[in-house]
């Protein structure tokens, strides 16, 4: 078995599930996560901290990831992917699931077991709250309450760090509800949304690759190789 480290962003590594270069493996552990579990990872990401690794299994015949792979990552459905992947996820998948749905999840996705739905139940949104200093999850017709922002709004544009959507709801709110605030705390807050979408952007895992080896050792390789709960 050959074994090398990388350290890539988490925006590359979810456009390799994209490109289906990578899949989810079939038999990983179920997302396990509940909301305190989600609320210390984010808040790890706000401030920089490692993420640990994760573990791809790459196979030297491709063929042999035929079934043993998922096509989905937390609410994205990965099956328009037609392309064989070149490696599949065996360990880190509730953090890179949790990631990719508070960037690119939507009210209304839909959850597919009951764990994932416990923590992202379409009753409540996770906002990133100014009082609070970080992420929160508030009942859904609470979500633009005070100085908050739903996380879905910070995931970065495909060729800007901000997408036109964000500074658009931004300079309307300015102009809205965000009126009754001090200026200065709304200047600050625009700050803080503006430092989140950089973290989340800039969020890396360390890679660890394993190529030629057997299914078994691989699994065996990422059962012993967790820094985070599943």
């Amino acid at each position: 078995m050959l074994v090398s480290y990388d350290n890539l962003r988490a925006t590359i590594i979810f456009q390799l599930f994209f490109d289906r270069e990578l899949m989810p493996f079939a038999d990983r552990r179920p997302y396990s996560w509940g909301r305190k579990d989600v609320l210390l990872f984010l808040d790890s990401v706000l401030r920089g901290l490692p993420l640990g690794s994760i573990i791809e299994w790459r196979p030297n015949k491709p063929s042999m990831l035929q079934n043993r792979v998922q096509k989905f990552l937390g609410p994205a459905d990965l099956s328009h992917a037609m392309a064989e992947p070149r490696g599949a996820i065996m360990d880190g998948y509730a953090r890179l699931s949790t990631l990719h749905w508070v960037m690119f999840g939507r009210p209304g996705c839909s959850a597919f077991t009951p764990e994932e739905d416990a923590v992202w139940s379409e009753d409540d949104c996770l906002v990133l709250d100014w009082q609070a200093k970080g992420f929160i999850f508030v009942p859904v017709q609470e979500s633009w309450k005070g100085l908050r922002m739903p996380a879905y709004m910070l995931r970065p544009d495909e060729s800007t760090l901000y997408s036109g959507e964000l500074t658009n709801t931004i300079e309307r709110r300015k102009r809205e509800s965000w009126t009754e605030h001090q200026p200065e705390d709304v200047i600050g807050f625009i700050g803080f949304v503006k430092d989140a979408v950089q973290a989340l952007n800039g969020a890396r895992f360390g890679l660890t690759v394993m190529t030629y080896g057997d299914e078994q050792s691989a699994k065996d390789a990422a059962a012993r190789a967790n820094l985070y709960p599943a």
